[in-house]
């Protein structure tokens, strides 16, 4: 079975009433990426299938990085597979070395599911784990890429519950690297459009894939949707179709991060 047969069964068996011609968008939209960016894994092309993206797939359909690179037959959940294999030995030493009559399937079915509930509750901690993301630091830009002229840091900070990026199926390299900017123009519209925060993981430094990134080129700061354009090449796309798409050499792009999540700000 091929990684795309296995998208195909896990998005099927998470959304049962989905058409089969929708579970391309539908991965596409989990991710953050383009529609022609996952295309081109079910034509064969899954160098672009990396890590990052892999983790967006098994946190959005709930299920194992294992089982999206390896596995058949029906895919597991999460929670399935997050019983620590030593805590469970020790715990259920313990239990049985009190029975006094024969170990039973009942018995051992009773430990399991009591550590299930443990490590649900461990899982529930994690997700309620609070994040705190400071505004980026312009500071540490080169000379030869100054603040937008227009930039307006209309947010300074922004706390996050360490969920609200789970449930969007965002993976980050490490919560130290988040950073919020301020779009200061248009260009992505209608993605995203001016005055929008966005999550940063000023992480990334290098293209890893298809997505929105905060970069530096010709001189300048952009966010732009880079994809891969052939060899030692990407293209720098606007969202907005006023603005057109270039294509330039990878080494004179330089990557400040990736953007991870849009915050819509609107007038009410």
């Amino acid at each position: 079975m091929k990684i795309t047969d296995r998208l195909d069964v896990l998005v099927q068996a998470r959304k049962p009433d989905i058409d089969i011609r929708r579970i391309k968008r539908d991965i596409a939209d989990a991710c953050g990426l383009s529609y022609e960016a996952v295309r081109r894994w079910y034509s064969g092309n899954t160098e672009n299938l990396r890590n990052d993206n892999l983790i967006a797939i098994a946190r959005k359909y709930d299920t194992t990085i294992d089982w999206l690179l390896t596995g058949t037959g029906a895919p597991p959940r999460r929670d399935s597979a997050s019983v620590n294999i030593q805590t469970w030995i020790t715990t259920a030493q313990a239990r049985f070395s009190k029975l006094e009559t024969p170990i039973t399937v009942d018995a051992i079915q009773a430990v399991l599911e009591e550590l299930r509930g443990a490590t649900s509750q461990q899982n529930d901690a994690v997700g309620c784990k609070e994040i705190s993301v400071p505004y980026y630091n312009f500071d540490q830009l080169p000379s030869s890429a100054p603040r937008p002229v227009d930039y307006s840091e209309t947010i300074s900070s922004l706390t996050l519950n360490e969920a609200f990026l789970q449930e969007r199926a965002a993976a980050y390299s490490n919560a130290e690297q988040l950073a919020i900017v301020i779009l200061w123009d248009n260009s992505m519209a209608d993605t995203l459009n001016d005055r929008d925060a966005v999550i940063v993981d000023c992480g990334v430094s290098a293209f890893n894939g298809d997505g929105l990134y905060l970069i530096n080129w010709a001189g300048h700061l952009f966010i732009r949707r880079l994809q891969l354009a052939g060899q030692d090449q990407l293209e720098l796309i606007a969202d907005n179709p006023t603005h057109n798409p270039r294509t330039v050499p990878m080494a004179d792009v330089e990557v400040r991060g990736r953007v991870l999540v849009g915050l819509g700000i609107r007038r009410l």
